[in-house]
Formats: C-alpha cells, structure tokens, sequence
C-alpha cells in the first residue's frame, strides 16, 4: 500500500523537487556535477524518505525518516543559500525556494506531532 501518495507534505516534495530541478537547469555547466548534483539529491531525499518512512511498520520508524527528510530540507536551504551567494539563482528564486522548503519542515513536523500523540 502506498498511504504515502496520499501525504500533503509528500506531494509538496514532489512539486519542491520539481522546482529545485527547473532552477538547478540554468545553473554553470561546471556545477553541474558539484551543485547541481548535490541539491537534486537532497530534494528527492525528502520525498524518498517520505515514502520509505510510511512503509515502516512502527510509527517510530515513520517519524525516524521524517526526521531524515527534515534533515535533507535543511541541506538544501543550504545549498540553496550558497546558490544564492555565487548569483546562480536571484533573490526571488531563492525566496522561493525558501518559502516552499519552510511550508515542507512544518508540514513535516505536524506530521510528526500527530504520529507521537
């Protein structure tokens, strides 16, 4: 069963993970094996721990790869920023960016408040 496909959080991951590759194609050709490689793994490790993390069969192993996937939005805020400070994308693409991972951590969160009570 897929329950995870059902998850809001994992289907904003999914629109996340689109955007992240949209901005990452005009990215220098070298970075395309440094950054760009780095930032896309960490995207889809959000939604790949999402759907990991939903076929556990307890709720602590669930919140264990939420709590991965809250971990990869962190190091693509990074990323982010230095993508940011070396001008690969502009101030609104980063506050884009921005804006969407902090709905996803608090989406995540919620999640995990609900699955420990």
């Amino acid at each position: 069963m897929k329950k995870y496909l059902n998850l809001r959080v994992f289907k904003m991951s999914e629109d996340y993970v689109d955007l992240v590759y949209e901005l990452t194609d005009q990215f220098p050709k070298e970075e395309q094996y440094c950054v760009v490689q780095q930032i896309r793994r960490a995207a889809i490790s959000i939604t790949n721990n999402i759907a990991e993390g939903s076929s556990r069969r307890s709720k602590k192993d669930f919140i264990r790869f939420l709590e991965y996937s809250n971990a990869s939005c962190s190091e693509v805020q990074s990323m982010c920023r230095l993508s940011s400070r070396r001008k690969y994308i502009n101030d609104e693409e980063f506050q884009k960016l921005t804006e969407q991972n902090e709905s996803i951590q608090k989406q995540l969160f919620g999640l995990m408040r609900s699955l420990s009570s």
